[in-house]
């Protein structure tokens, strides 16, 4: 007989003694049958002690471990304890140790598998509330945002703090966690930047972190955005740490623009108070988001014409607009000196270099580039992102266009790729 049909109870996760209750008060005196039957179909060699004339033998054992988990072999207690949790066949069954005093003291420690399962289950539970959390963060944090900077809570504004944001640690209690768990360490969702280039933290530190992000003096309300990518931007932009930490000569330079811009604002209504225009109308705000800070620009682009674009494209592909600067020149003739030299004043920090889409010998690389070796008094060497010299002034070939068009890209937004020439 290769296979041996089991019929075994179906063993509720109940403890030992509500277990011997239920049977003390259902089961006949006489005749002794199982509630409720799970029948299966294992191979003998999955439990080896199983077999047809012993199926009486382990019956009996079970209605002893039922009465008293302790009236049996420690062995026998694991496989009940396991089978009741769950454990597939062949992987309840646990090898009796040796007898010797090694091995009995390892038998006293020895546990069974739904303690283990147990701990997986709550570690999992206890992730899943962490992103969860996060997630609230990000939905709601806004709400408790200081707003008020006058600490004047007008009408128009909700004191209340929702459920889901943990402003006190009795607060954890919402997604099954407490204060002991405030130093265990949790892995972070790929939805979050918190981490910075961490992939797990404290929960302590989690929530620090996400509180600096979301409940300081900006209020960000953005997860009603259908798209992903924008989200992740969003995202990357307030909860990566330090992103919002800035100099005193940055501080500066962001309240000059402003300044620089209201005033500006300020002086077309008067000069032209009568005349349609448009103004900045509350979005003053925006204009140190769209300016880049010069010390961190590592390359200054020059070019003209079409090729703008792409290069302009290719900046955003790479998320390289912090890194990289872009100006079009559209006046070669006379040359711009004064121009330029103040937008490579700019960039203190940046190498230059000049981009075209025709060849090398073709373009108007061999123009500019003395002139603007003159304008910086040859302080920095000008590099050149484009074709090869050639003598034709077209590839005859689209691929090989596209190929040629891709190198200049790759070789204009490499900030290596000079680096073994200067």
């Amino acid at each position: 007989m290769f296979h041996l049909r089991t019929c075994a109870t179906k063993l509720r996760p109940l403890t030992a003694s509500q277990t011997v209750k239920t049977f003390s008060q259902n089961r006949p005196a006489a005749a002794r049958t199982f509630g409720q039957i799970r029948c299966y179909t294992a191979p003998v060699a999955a439990e080896p002690f199983l077999s047809g004339t012993s199926s009486n033998y382990v019956e009996e054992m079970y209605y002893a471990w039922l009465e008293n988990p302790k009236s049996v072999h420690k062995s026998w207690d694991i496989f009940f304890r396991n089978t009741n949790a769950g454990a597939p066949p062949g992987t309840a069954y646990q090898s009796p140790l040796p007898l010797s005093m090694g091995a009995l003291s390892a038998a006293a420690r020895a546990q069974p598998l739904v303690g283990t399962q147990t701990n997986v289950d709550k570690l999992v539970e206890d992730h899943l509330a962490v992103q969860s959390l996060i997630r609230a963060y990000q939905i709601r944090g806004h709400h408790v945002a200081q707003l008020d900077p006058l600490g004047i809570l007008d009408a128009d504004l909700d004191s209340s703090v929702p459920a889901d944001i943990v402003s006190s640690t009795d607060k954890l209690g919402f997604y099954g966690l407490d204060e002991s768990d405030l130093d265990k360490v949790f892995q972070l969702p790929t939805t979050t930047f918190i981490g910075g280039q961490e992939s797990a933290l404290p929960l302590r530190e989690i929530i620090r972190r996400l509180e600096n992000a979301y409940c300081q003096h900006i209020g960000v309300e953005f997860m009603f955005i259908n798209d992903l990518e924008q989200c992740q931007w969003i995202r990357r932009k307030f909860e990566t740490p330090g992103v919002m930490q800035f100099t005193n000569e940055e501080k500066r330079t962001l309240l000059a623009r402003l300044v620089r811009s209201t005033r500006f604002e300020e002086f077309l209504q008067r000069k032209w108070s009568s005349e349609k225009r448009f103004g900045l109308e509350g979005c003053e705000v925006l204009i140190p988001a769209l300016t880049q800070n010069p010390e961190n620009v590592k390359r200054l682009l020059f070019c003209t014409g079409k090729v703008y674009y792409d290069l302009t494209r290719e900046r955003k592909a790479r998320d390289m607009v912090e890194q990289v600067a872009i100006t079009r020149i559209e006046q070669l003739s006379p040359f711009p000196f004064d121009l330029l030299l103040q937008e490579v004043q700019k960039y203190p920090n940046a190498d230059l270099a000049w981009c075209q889409e025709e060849h090398k010998n073709q373009g108007y690389y061999d123009y500019v580039k003395p002139r603007l070796r003159t304008t910086i008094n040859r302080a920095k060497p000008v590099w050149y992102a484009g074709r090869d010299p050639a003598a034709a002034p077209a590839t005859g070939n689209k691929k090989t266009h596209l190929t040629e068009l891709q190198r200049l890209l790759d070789t204009a937004f490499d900030l290596d790729a000079f680096k073994n020439f200067s």
